[in-house]
């Protein structure tokens, strides 16, 4: 299952709710950008883009032995 997908300055961020990142995508031809891992667990929701950043939630939603979880900011690349 896919988490919800963010659009902001031309770039499309999407994940696999049974991966462990956000891959960035050029939204007009598709072609991979970049990509975002978390610490742990999985992408847990849709990503929010602010000033330059990327806000990714995370955690293991599939029962592991390692309940953390919590959001994470990246520096978007320029």
């Amino acid at each position: 299952s896919w988490s919800s997908v963010t659009i902001a300055n031309d770039v499309l961020y999407a994940a696999n709710l049974a991966d462990e990142q956000v891959t960035a995508y050029d939204k007009d031809d598709g072609s991979a950008l970049h990509v975002f891992p978390v610490p742990n667990g999985q992408v847990t929701g849709g990503v929010a883009v602010e000033g330059g950043s990327l806000y990714v939630p995370f955690g293991e939603i599939f029962g592991g032995g390692n309940p953390v979880g919590g959001v994470i900011a990246y520096a978007l690349p320029e």
